[in-house]
């Protein structure tokens, strides 16, 4: 939901929740399930507010929970909640006077660190940067 300041820009609170079942993208072939939660203040910055199509940039900032879990024989479980922020390029179309359809391509960041003992008595130290592009197509509610 987003409460609009002006025509041209608006602000907002977001809750996500995403999961992202397995990775290889440390190059090493472990089962590396995780799960982010995040809690924004978001925004939109319209370019053209009077247009039947009007485009945006969507802007979000706030707190991300990252949950891993690594499968290193047994299983290590890293919790983290850091920055978190995004920024894209979005397009509405309003169906009436409150609601709207939105298509949004974002840029996501989350960044954290945790470090731990695991069951061999090694010290492990995870730095990941969780970055990815995501497509959106939903419904929006204006009040």
């Amino acid at each position: 939901m987003f409460y609009f300041l002006t025509e041209n820009v608006a602000l907002g609170l977001s809750v996500g929740d995403e999961y992202f079942d397995y990775d290889i993208a440390s190059g090493l072939e472990m089962d590396v399930d995780t799960r982010v939660n995040n809690y924004m203040l978001v925004g939109r910055i319209f370019l053209t507010p009077q247009s039947k199509y009007k485009l945006y940039i969507p802007l979000g900032i706030g707190l991300g929970h990252v949950m891993s879990e690594i499968d290193m024989s047994p299983d290590e479980l890293f919790h983290y909640t850091g920055f978190a922020g995004n920024i894209g390029i979005g397009v509405e179309h309003l169906l009436s006077e409150r609601w709207g359809l939105a298509a949004e391509l974002r840029y996501n960041y989350n960044k954290f660190h945790d470090t731990q003992i695991n069951a061999h008595g090694h010290r492990i130290y995870v730095y990941p940067s969780l970055n990815y592009i995501s497509l959106s197509i939903r419904p929006d509610w204006r009040f």
